[in-house]
This record gives C-alpha cells, structure tokens and sequence, in this order.
C-alpha cells in the first residue's frame, strides 16, 4: 500500500521488490517520508525504471510502442508531476500525428527528425478524439506543407500539456491559437501580405459578420490556417482550450465564457459569394443566416454542438433546398 514511498505514482505499473539493508525496518510511514535513504531510493529507482524504458525505446521499438500503448496515459502523468525526470518522460513520449496513419504513434525526437527545414516549431492540436483532429481545419495548411501535426487526443494529454512547451529546443506551438505563421521569412512575408489585401477587399463582410456574431466571437479576420475549410475558430494564445472547457464545464465547474476570434479562408466560395450578396444589397436577410451558419460549422469541426441545432438544421436544409 506504500509502494509511493519508492516509487511515483506514474510508475505504478512496476512490480518488484527492493533488497536493501539500509531500509528501515518497524518506523512509521512519517519517518521514512522523512528519510533520506528512502528518498535516494526511491530517487534510484525511478532512474533505473526511464532508463530501462529508454533503452527499450532504443533497441526495441515495436515493443516499446506496445508498452506505450497499454500504459503511456499513466506515464504521462509523470509530466505533470515529476519535474525532476521531465527531460527523461519528455523523450519517451509518443502521439498519434496528423500524417501517421491510424493509431501509429510517433516520438517527439522521430518528430523533430523528420521535419522539413522550413519548419521551427513543433505543432499540436488538442481535441476529443482522433477522427475530429485529424479533420480539423486547423491544421490544413500545415500538413498541405509537409508538416506534421501531433494529436492530443487523450484526456490527459490537455492536463500535461503545459510541461510539455519545448522540446529539443523546438518550440510547440498549438495550432488552434493565436497568430501562425509558418514557412521561410518570404513565405510568412507573402502570407502577410495576402491576409491584409483580404481584409481590405471584405471588409464590409467582416465588419457585417462580427455585428451580427458579437456574443459569440471576439474578432473576424482571415486566416493563414485554411485552404479547405470556409472557416474555423481560434482562441487567443493563453486561453483554455476548447476541448478542456467543456469538459470542465461536464464537470460542473465554473468557466467564465472565453469569445475566440472566427477566421476565414479568402479564397473559399462561400466567403465569395457572401461578399456578391452583400455588394448586391446589403439588407439581404440571408447574410445573418450565412453568418451563423459558419459559427456553427466552425463549432461543428472542432467536435463542439452548434449554439443552435433546431436551426441550424433548419438552415441547412433550407440551403439545400435551394440548390
């Protein structure tokens, strides 16, 4: 029942016994919590364990990969927890990614060994389960480069997430918040340069869009994200995320309502033809309908409710009707 005294909890997975003759024997768990060959025990141990995992990881990469499978999310606690051995369990991490195909997993040295020398950072997105990342709009742009995103899908993943800023000096950027910029310092240049040209031609669209949604999202802008999707939702840098909003919220905790800003592509037909319609005249009723229909599919894409099912459904099929 004290396996805590030489062990983290992280590692509770580990069976064996220790043989030292230098542990005390008839004290009580106060006084070894407070002993310092305890402590080096336990210290040891924990060493020898990451050690041993790493060199698993190493020499053995499929049956490391089967060990991670069966108990990496009780592993991951260690990141939250164990600060001292955090470069060692940042090394023996491994994610689902968006280029890996179902569930494969990937480590972050085998991720920062494949990245193109364009990319700097590394990018992750948190979401509720895999099918939903792997669609997020979020990450089009970047997996239309070349690069890889991590998926955090596991319901620890967004309580470590935290500790796990950098890696190899590699920076990790999530890529549902706020400003990306990827790609050579012309690229990011030229992308710049694109977005403001976007915002000056639709600028009546936006400014109508933001009017209309101002209870629900802070900012309309366009985006460098998309090149598929019509829209998506971004929070600011240091938000809570999404995912782990709603689940505080199942949770019955209270969580003050963060607006995040609505990006949208430029170059979609949905966004060009709401600028047509606008141009044509500017009382069009169906502008309000467009605009709440891209709230509610950027909601859609990120595995959240839209704020109004009745209507959106209705508003779809009214839409469909008319094709």
């Amino acid at each position: 029942a004290d396996f805590d005294l030489l062990l983290p909890e992280y590692l509770r997975f580990v069976k064996g016994v220790v043989d030292s003759s230098d542990l005390p024997l008839n004290v009580s768990r106060e006084m070894l919590q407070d002993d310092a060959v305890i402590r080096k025990i336990k210290s040891n141990i924990t060493g020898k364990i990451l050690g041993t995992l790493a060199e698993m990881m190493a020499d053995a990469p499929e049956t490391y990969t089967a060990f991670f499978t069966a108990f990496g999310r009780v592993l991951k606690e260690g990141l939250h927890n164990d600060y001292e051995n955090g470069d060692k369990l940042k090394a023996l991490m491994m994610f689902r990614s968006a280029t890996r195909d179902g569930n494969a997993l990937i480590s972050l040295a085998d991720y920062v060994k494949a990245m193109p020398e364009t990319q700097q950072d590394i990018y992750y997105l948190i979401a509720e389960d895999l099918e939903t990342a792997r669609h997020a709009p979020h990450i089009e742009a970047l997996t239309q480069r070349g690069y890889d995103v991590l998926l955090f899908t596991d319901p620890i993943d967004q309580w470590v997430v935290d500790t796990l800023r950098e890696f190899d000096g590699k920076k990790l950027v999530a890529v549902d918040k706020g400003a990306l910029e990827v790609g050579t310092d012309e690229e990011k240049a030229a992308a710049k340069k694109k977005i403001e040209a976007a915002a000056g031609d639709f600028k009546e669209l936006t400014a109508l869009i933001q009017e209309h949604l101002k209870d629900d999202v802070k900012e309309v802008r366009f985006s460098p994200r998309l090149t598929g999707s019509a829209c998506c939702l971004v929070a600011d840098e240091h938000a809570l995320n999404p995912s782990m909003e709603r689940l505080m919220r199942a949770m019955n905790q209270e969580v003050p309502k963060q607006l995040r800003t609505l990006e949208l592509n430029p170059d979609h037909a949905v966004i060009a033809r709401m600028k047509s319609m606008l141009e044509t005249d500017k009382t069009d009723t169906r502008l309000a309908d467009y605009a709440d229909l891209l709230f509610g599919q950027a909601l859609l894409a990120e595995g959240a409710s839209p704020k109004n099912p009745q209507r959106f459904t209705r508003l779809v099929a009214e839409l469909m009707a008319q094709v």
